[in-house]
């Protein structure tokens, strides 16, 4: 999983900010099969908390976790609160 959360990091602009519903959203484009697989096979929560903790190994090095939140649209359609991040 880091290295598909790796390949969309890297395709983020340097100073762009984004969210892990980016990252959820870009993954369910370049690689839905993998994505679907590991959706049907567990629980969704869980499943996107550890999407997030993959954003997170590339901190200092290709990002930097802002203090505020994003609020945007989740897979359910749904708006929520997000971390933030900074593509460096």
């Amino acid at each position: 999983m880091e290295l598909m959360v790796e390949k969309i990091i890297k395709d983020v602009g340097q100073g762009f900010f984004f969210d892990a519903h980016f990252v959820i959203s870009k993954l369910i484009e370049t690689d839905s099969d993998s994505y679907l697989k590991k959706f049907t096979t567990g629980n969704t929560a869980s499943y996107h908390s550890e999407l997030a903790r993959a954003i997170k190994i590339f901190e200092g090095v290709l990002v930097e976790q802002q203090e505020g939140k994003s609020w945007s649209k989740n897979i359910h359609d749904n708006y929520s609160e997000c971390s933030l991040w900074k593509r460096i």
